[in-house]
């Protein structure tokens, strides 16, 4: 039987949004309920929090069946924040909070290290600092 999958986030920028109205939006979903999410420094929407979304990706959660949340000391404080991405265009707007707040990935993810970022057009480019967090570096 498997023991779980694990979710490894570091230096990201999730917003979670939902496309149902009155609906709370997904959640950090893992094949297992017995499995693990580890955060270092990201950005997160406050609505990963909630417990409808919780309970919509781990049916058994209020019997203990849900994944293992470390590193949530890691998180950036986003009350009151503004998204630091453009919904539209999913670039990242000049905000202080996320530039230069990337920390060092951990030993097993330093084999893919990060290049190259995304464009406007959703091509790709090389990226000219990775100590941003998101998909493209603060300009």
């Amino acid at each position: 039987e498997p023991s779980g999958d694990t979710i490894e986030a570091f230096n990201n920028i999730i917003y979670f949004s939902s496309e149902t109205p009155d609906k709370a939006p997904s959640h950090f979903c893992l094949s297992y309920d017995s499995g693990s999410i580890n955060f270092g420094v990201n950005w997160l929407s406050e609505e990963w929090r909630e417990q409808e979304s919780l309970i919509e990706c781990y049916p058994d959660a209020a019997l203990g069946g849900k994944p293992t949340v470390r590193g949530t000391e890691n998180l950036l404080d986003v009350s009151q924040a503004p998204v630091p991405i453009d919904l539209e265009t999913l670039l990242p707007r000049d905000v202080a909070r996320i530039g230069g707040v990337g920390q060092a990935l951990p030993q097993a993810a330093r084999r893919f290290p990060v290049r190259y970022q995304f464009t406007p057009d959703q091509g790709v480019e090389m990226r000219p600092d990775a100590n941003d967090l998101g998909a493209a570096a603060v300009e």
